[in-house]
């Protein structure tokens, strides 16, 4: 979760931050973590639909987190809200 710029995937997809709402965040546990563990996350678009006549478009990402025995440990959830220019 530590990298140089959180936000790269937002300017990826041609999304402007400025027009961006945090719309709910989730997190499932199915396992225990344990100081020393190595942790992989493998994010995902889930979903992209739009409300309000298309004035707003939801991102639904998933993440999933493993440890180094590949055993899954979490699922990370957020909906993030793109505002229409204008």
């Amino acid at each position: 979760m530590d990298v140089p710029d959180p936000f790269q995937w937002f300017s990826e997809l041609g999304i402007d931050l400025a027009r961006v709402l945090h719309g709910a965040q989730g997190f499932r546990y199915f396992a225990p973590v344990y100081a020393g563990d190595r942790l992989t996350f493998a994010s995902r678009i889930e979903d992209v639909f739009r409300k309000k006549g298309g004035a707003l478009t939801f991102i639904i990402k998933a993440t999933d987190v493993s440890n180094q025995s590949g055993l899954r440990v979490a699922e990370l959830r957020s909906t993030i809200i793109v505002r229409r220019p204008g």
